[in-house]
């Protein structure tokens, strides 16, 4: 059975870590924001963390998080369905990122099973932050002794909604920064953005020729100052693989896209900019204003399923 730790407290409840083992890797989980808190061995963590669970639920930049109910941004916090508009809270400009303060990842979330390498976390939430209906969420971590830990997420609501569920946690490969890895991305095209990273109207684009081309590995530093936050069109199965001097890392998912965040703005208490790297599978950016994207719908008898594993190669 995996083992549960007091983490702190959210208005008098108990904030819990899972501890999940499996051969000589271990994963934690926090029940504040499902957020990984912890991947890799007993002796080193290879993803960004904050020692108590209360200092989760200030953090701004989203550490380890699950987020939802739409991850990304979405142009001018509002998206149509049929006839009716909804209005979001604005807060990336005139934006809504990663759902506002109504975000999965600032909610204590319940245990509803537990293994010594396996937990599943459930969430029922009200309509809130102007995304429609009540929603019924379940995200599981499952960790393997080869080093591979696959989330699963489940989500359903009772009216029609926009859906995007990823995890944020920064990945720490190099104990230089997120600039010094070196990152392959099997990917033809990628998505354009404005200076709101808000996608223009012609994409998804080619990468031949571009900063963005990660087809044959390269270093992440060597472009743009290392600067990234961007939408890749992922093929069907493909992998992006992130290599750094302690680590490397694989990523595959069943979702079309991954946004990529080298960690420019990370700032606090237990971070610095460029610490970490995130690898955020999901749908693109804007897919509720944009049909052309194929986004995807909760609804009464619909329900969203995606799964993305993380291979973890310690070189130590």
């Amino acid at each position: 059975m995996g083992h549960i730790m007091d983490f702190g407290k959210l208005d008098g409840r108990k904030i819990e870590l899972v501890v999940l083992k499996s051969g000589s890797f271990v994963a934690c989980v926090s029940t504040y924001g499902a957020a990984l808190v912890w991947f890799g061995t007993k002796d080193r963590n290879y993803v960004t963390y904050h020692s108590s669970g209360e200092k989760y639920i200030d953090d701004s930049t989203y550490m380890g998080k699950v987020v939802g109910p739409y991850a990304n941004r979405i142009e001018g916090a509002s998206f149509s369905i049929g006839e009716k508009r909804y209005g979001l809270e604005k807060n990336d400009g005139d934006n809504n990122l990663h759902s506002g303060s109504s975000c999965f990842g600032n909610k204590l979330w319940s245990i509803e099973g537990i293994s010594d390498s396996m937990v599943t976390l459930s969430l029922s939430t009200e309509e809130e932050g102007g995304f429609p209906g009540r929603h019924e969420t379940e995200v599981s971590y499952y960790l393997t002794a080869e080093g591979m830990l696959t989330i699963l997420y489940k989500a359903t609501s009772t009216e029609r909604c926009p859906v995007a569920l990823t995890n944020h946690a920064y990945f720490v490969l190099d104990d230089r920064d997120s600039r010094s890895l070196s990152l392959m991305v099997e990917a033809d095209k990628y998505i354009a953005v404005d200076s709101a990273l808000i996608p223009l109207p012609e994409n998804p684009v080619s990468v031949e020729n571009t900063d963005f081309d990660f087809r044959t590995r390269t270093k992440v530093g060597e472009r743009r100052d290392g600067k990234y936050d961007n939408s890749w069109v992922l093929k069907k199965g493909a992998l992006v693989t992130v290599e750094g001097n302690l680590a490397s890392l694989s990523v595959k998912t069943t979702e079309p896209g991954i946004q990529i965040y080298t960690g420019e703005f990370m700032t606090g208490e237990d971070a610095f900019p460029f610490k970490g790297i995130a690898l955020e599978t999901g749908s693109f950016p804007n897919s509720p204003n944009r049909p052309d994207f194929c986004g995807k719908y909760t609804d009464n008898g619909e329900y969203f399923q995606s799964m993305t594993s993380y291979f973890l190669v310690p070189k130590e």
